[in-house]
């Protein structure tokens, strides 16, 4: 699932990186980041931590109990700093900046891959063997999707920025603009 990543978020996970790399703890902030992610998506809880009418006070106990010692200082440290700024809801995306940030150290990029039907494996092995040229880090994970509604086609998410979309869907939305245009003069 694709999380947006505002501007806080980015620099909440650089500053708890940089502050983990610092004292040596990427890796061990990085399995746990995961870990209260999906703590912290329980409904519920959410729900409560989210809640503006239940003091702060209350908030920050709960959080300190329920992972206290189970997670690094540095992390318990940054959920009560976006609690008391009132930027929990975006921890999500903290964690999921975090993981990009930890990928780049480790030299790894995700490439993944959307057709419109399941492939052979070793078609998007060659698909990924392609691609790697244009990355700027020695490994690629490779992930895949299937989603009918692009018709046919492929379309090649390398990293967060890079996007290469082959699709029938966007060919044909393509065409239809440039009909479009050339109808109105």
């Amino acid at each position: 699932m694709a999380v947006y990543e505002t501007r806080a978020a980015k620099r909440y996970a650089t500053a708890l990186f940089e502050l983990a790399g610092a004292r040596g703890v990427v890796e061990r902030v990085d399995e746990e980041i995961h870990q209260v992610a999906s703590i912290l998506a329980d409904p519920r809880l959410r729900r409560f931590l989210l809640q503006p009418q239940i003091p702060r006070k209350k908030k920050l106990q709960l959080l300190n109990t329920a992972l206290g010692d189970g997670v690094h200082p540095l992390l318990l440290s940054t959920l009560q700093v976006l609690l008391r700024k009132a930027r929990l809801g975006q921890f999500a995306a903290v964690a999921s900046y975090y993981d990009l940030l930890t990928d780049r150290l480790r030299g790894v990029e995700e490439v993944t891959i959307i057709t419109a039907v399941e492939l052979p494996p070793e078609d998007y092995e060659a698909v990924r063997a392609k691609v790697a040229k244009y990355s700027e880090y020695p490994n690629l994970r490779l992930a895949t999707k299937v989603q009918p509604e692009i018709l046919s086609g492929i379309i090649i998410e390398l990293g967060r920025e890079k996007v290469i979309d082959l699709s029938l869907r966007t060919q044909l939305h393509d065409l239809k603009q440039r009909l479009i245009k050339h109808r109105r003069i």
